[in-house]
């Protein structure tokens, strides 16, 4: 019953794999198999049941590092960010530290808008691995928020020699955004959007330049990607509102068109 519910799991048919799961729960209390379930319901965005389902098995096994990452990836889901970097940080600190969590410890505390700390933790990645792209571009980004021009310059750089052009441009335009260089900025960001498609920052910038020149149809449109991307990160949020904002400004120009 198990390796039929784990194969419904694989293929995306959640409600069998559910079901499956627990049949087996109700025949013998197993923390795979609750494991497996709060999987589920996070993949289908059942948040608080997998926190549920996460917390039965922390009480038995309060160290169990798998299940500590998938809370940590539900409490940032829910947006809550403090929760989510407590959880990585006891990871960090009970097993050896892979690029993948430091990458994400970092993130978490740039959302948090920890810049310079979080900037730390990806110049750890870097100093392992001088040719990792998304810690450098990541380092790059945090820079522009500490208006650390020297280092972004220098960031830039290193990605353009390395060969990674496409994580300089997206800087770049993100750069030339808070210069009010609309028009180059979303030159940059259309050569961008097929390699970041799942980058939030460049749609959430993206619908910036597009307000900022009158365009709110278009901003509006960027600005669902990125809550579609994270529903309740910080960009998300400010997405939403601005979203709001926009279409207001749409309906007063429609309506003035009308006139």
């Amino acid at each position: 019953l198990y390796l039929l519910a784990l194969a419904y799991e694989n293929l995306g048919f959640y409600e069998n794999a559910e079901n499956f799961y627990f049949k087996l729960l109700k025949d013998k209390e197993d923390n795979r198999i609750r494991f497996h379930l709060a999987h589920i319901f996070y993949r289908t965005k059942r948040y608080n049941r997998a926190e549920e389902e996460v917390d039965k098995i922390l009480e038995k096994d309060k160290e169990y590092i798998d299940v500590l990452l998938l809370k940590a990836k539900i409490k940032e889901r829910k947006g809550e960010l403090n929760e989510a970097l407590y959880l990585l940080n006891r990871v960090l600190k009970k097993s050896k530290p892979e690029t993948r969590i430091i990458m994400w410890f970092g993130e978490l505390l740039e959302k948090l808008e920890r810049y310079e700390e979080a900037r730390k933790e990806y110049e750890k990645i870097i100093m392992v691995d001088s040719k990792n792209k998304e810690a450098l571009y990541a380092y790059g980004r945090c820079s522009l928020k500490l208006k650390d021009e020297e280092n972004f310059r220098k960031t830039l750089e290193i990605l353009k020699k390395q060969g990674f052009n496409k994580y300089a441009d997206l800087l770049l335009a993100i750069d030339l955004t808070g210069k009010g260089k609309y028009k180059e900025a979303i030159e940059l960001f259309k050569s961008c959007e097929k390699d970041f498609f799942l980058k939030e920052e460049l749609h959430f910038y993206f619908g910036v330049c597009y307000a900022l020149i009158g365009k709110y149809a278009k901003a509006i449109e960027a600005w669902s990607k990125v809550v579609k991307i994270s529903e309740n990160s910080p960009l998300a949020k400010k997405a939403k509102e601005y979203s709001a904002l926009a279409l207001k400004w749409l309906k007063m120009l429609e309506k003035e068109v009308r006139i």
